[in-house]
């Protein structure tokens, strides 16, 4: 199984919803995480992305 980290899920949220602010976001909130760049580089868990 391939990790996914949060910079990959931030630029497929930013294509589907078609605005970055709203993509970071969705991403943030789904990582559990204040600032979507502290996460970027880490493995987004399928827990978090079902989020």
């Amino acid at each position: 199984m391939s990790m996914v980290s949060w910079r990959e899920l931030l630029a497929a949220t930013t294509r589907r919803v078609g605005e970055r602010p709203a993509a970071r976001w969705l991403c943030a909130v789904a990582a559990g995480a204040e600032r979507i760049d502290d996460v970027l580089d880490e493995p987004a868990t399928v827990g978090t992305m079902a989020h």
